[in-house]
């Protein structure tokens, strides 16, 4: 038989699961059994040891895109609505960064690392906890402000306001950090090595303490139930307001003009409901399990799982994917139900190359109108020139030969692919031999010229004996 874990098992959702995967897998080094299950070479070892990496991949990045986004606040939504949604996609970044990534992570692929450090993992199990709290209670916000602003005409233009929201989340932050904090105290070493503590177990007073119990019990049914409850129930009011009221718009419009119109108000309102009731309701179905497998094992008194294979095993750990699902999967409704939002991702999607494809416009522009000013003023030619790919042909070879004679500080010249040709080289060999001339260092690759303008070429060179030039790419 296989123990659940080593405090009271299934106390809350975070401690529940956290305490289950440190305390099994990492006893003294060496892996329980249910550890060697889990990291056995089958099927179901791989599926249990990937998921939360392909999780915290996903996770992590549709989160930052959603708080960046949203940010901008030009999605087309209130900043009230925008204010609690960035609110939202925080607390779910962090509930990816402590739970799969410190906690499920570090635990399957960094065995004895300083996370596991005893103060370490019991800071990390606080950080898990109380994001789990601020993720769940930002959603219950949001909702409420949603029903305030549909079923309270007199309540919403005071409540449902940039600053009000900015006041919720801070006070829902400060209150879920200070229910956590309890959580920090619950576990202890397993074990000390050179007065080193490693792992963090539940205290046997946790088992046994009326206080802990309390405080089990407080936390359990303020997170999940309530939420869960209270989400429910707002979204049930809000859709019977809105059932009720589009009834009554509909018969006043019909007697008013003869016929059934589209409703404007109705229509500025449909984004914002369609956005509350896809968040609530992925809250709602993601949760369900974890809040049913919970309510079973109270009732049940479950302490133990029998195999790898049990049924309740299976469904403590669905229930504890889908959980972490749910703080992943709102930049997917927003891409699906705000068009304004997929119109933000693909211009951010395409920025990058946007600013190549800018770049590249700006460094023909500059080239272009250097040989723009060659040709009107060859006295402005730089000291140390590119005019590679530009376009020169032989008819701007006079003007180039002038500046080549003119311009004494200029060195170094670089005019491959272009086009001077024969013609075009014949004029540069005669502004080369100039005695003014003091290039040093010429390319004139890919210049369409024939071995006459080669020659050309090595003439100078052998002409020049004192001051050759030094290359010559041809």
């Amino acid at each position: 038989m296989l123990p659940a874990r080593s405090i009271p098992p299934f106390t809350s959702s975070r401690i529940g699961s956290i305490q289950f995967h440190r305390a099994e897998y990492k006893s003294t080094g060496k892996p329980s059994l249910l550890g060697d299950l889990l990291f056995s070479k089958d099927q179901t070892a791989f599926v249990n040891s990937s998921k939360y990496p392909v999780l915290a991949a996903f996770g992590v990045p549709v989160n930052l895109v959603a708080i960046v986004i949203l940010s901008r606040g030009k999605c087309g939504l209130s900043k009230c609505i925008s204010r609690y949604l960035v609110g939202m996609a925080v607390a779910d970044l962090l509930v990816v960064i402590t739970d799969p990534i410190l906690n499920r992570i570090n635990t399957m692929f960094l065995p004895r690392s300083f996370l596991d450090i005893t103060p370490v993992c019991s800071f990390i199990y606080f950080c898990s906890f109380s994001v789990t709290v601020l993720s769940v209670w930002f959603t219950v916000a949001f909702t409420f402000d949603r029903f305030v602003a549909i079923c309270c005409e007199k309540l919403k233009t005071k409540y449902c306001t940039e600053r009000t929201a900015a006041v919720v989340l801070g006070t829902v932050s400060v209150l879920g950090c200070l229910e956590s904090v309890p959580t920090y105290f619950i576990y202890e070493p397993r074990f000390v090595t050179d007065n080193v503590p490693w792992f963090c177990v539940g205290k046997p007073s946790f088992r046994t303490s009326p206080a802990w119990a309390a405080f089990d019990m407080f936390n359990l049914i303020l997170t999940p139930f309530i939420p869960f409850c209270l989400i429910l129930l707002l979204n049930v009011l809000t859709v019977r307001r809105i059932l009720v009221s589009s009834r009554v718009r509909r018969g006043l419009r019909s007697r008013s003009n003869g016929e059934n119109q589209s409703d404007p108000e109705m229509e500025n309102r449909k984004k914002s409901i369609i956005l509350l009731f896809s968040i609530s309701g992925s809250f709602i179905l993601l949760w369900l399990t974890k809040v049913v497998f919970y309510i079973y094992l109270r009732i049940s008194d479950l302490r133990s799982y029998y195999s790898y294979t049990d049924p309740n095993y299976i469904t403590h750990r669905t229930s504890t994917m889908l959980q972490l699902l749910s703080s992943c999967i709102n930049t997917c409704i927003y891409v699906l139900t705000q068009t304004k939002f997929r119109e933000e991702l693909k211009n951010a999607v395409k920025y990058p190359f946007n600013l190549i494809v800018i770049a590249c416009e700006a460094d023909d522009l500059a080239t272009r109108t250097s040989h723009a000013k060659l040709q009107h003023d060859p006295s402005k030619c730089p000291e140390s020139s590119r005019k590679w790919d530009i376009g020169l042909r032989d008819s701007c070879t006079k003007d180039l030969s002038s500046a080549l004679s003119t311009k004494r500080s200029l060195t170094d010249l670089n005019l491959g692919i272009n086009e001077l040709g024969d013609s075009g080289v014949k004029l540069l060999f005669a502004a080369l031999k100039n005695p003014d001339c003091k290039i040093q260092k010429l390319q004139l690759r890919e210049n369409q010229f024939s071995s006459n303008g080669r020659r050309h070429l090595e003439s100078l060179r052998e002409s020049r004996p004192g001051r050759s030039v030094e290359h010559f790419n041809l």
